[in-house]
């Protein structure tokens, strides 16, 4: 008992599938092809754009019989948390001052401790808004981010990482279902997959 191939109806969903993920998911895919051209003309990251961070200072003293990680701690719930932030990086900068620092897509927001001051000195450096595309491009579910927005930044990441999968397997589809008949779409398809053979190998 044979099987019949698929027919014109399961092509035209395909190509209804096909059309829609991209209408759905361009702007992220925008996204990514604009991170990669940051990347390629490497646009100057928060520490050497030229602008200064905005800094303000409040009134802070830790008690000397802290660690390190409890100091951090403490400013950092004197500081509060900023919008968007992860989790704390608790370090100690070239100066060997006490600095607690959050990372988010907009920039970098750092607390550094002057101790004999009795102060904290709060640096916000903004990214441009190139490197905000850079950043928001690499969130993955990994992450664990405890901010909804961030959270919710990895899942239409992921989704859109999953949608281009399926545009490229529907495009092949599409291809080779009504467009096999025509030269160029067997030399393109030829010619992608011998690309990147020829690539896999010299770098494998």
């Amino acid at each position: 008992m044979s099987i019949a191939p698929p027919g014109p109806r399961f092509t035209s969903w395909v190509r209804r599938i096909h059309i829609y993920a991209g209408l759905l998911n361009f702007s992220m895919l925008v996204v990514f092809g604009l991170a990669g051209l940051v990347v390629t003309f490497k646009a100057p990251d928060i520490m050497h754009s030229g602008v200064r961070p905005a800094t303000r200072t409040i009134d802070f003293t830790a008690p000397e019989s802290l660690s390190d990680k409890q100091a951090g701690e403490r400013i950092a719930s004197a500081v509060g948390r900023p919008p968007h932030a992860g989790e704390p990086y608790i370090h100690r900068d070239d100066s060997n001052r006490l600095d607690v620092d959050w990372y988010t897509a907009n920039g970098l927001v750092r607390a550094v401790y002057f101790g004999q001051e009795h102060r904290v000195e709060i640096q916000t450096w903004r990214n441009s808004i190139w490197r905000f595309f850079d950043n928001v491009h690499a969130t993955t579910m990994a992450d664990r981010s405890p901010d909804p927005v961030v959270r919710a930044w990895a899942w239409y990441i992921e989704v859109s990482i999953w949608s281009l999968i399926g545009m490229c397997l529907s495009g092949i589809w599409l291809g080779v279902a009504s467009r096999w008949q025509f030269t160029w779409t067997r030399i393109a398809l030829a010619a992608g997959c011998a690309v990147f053979a020829i690539f896999f190998l010299l770098e494998r």
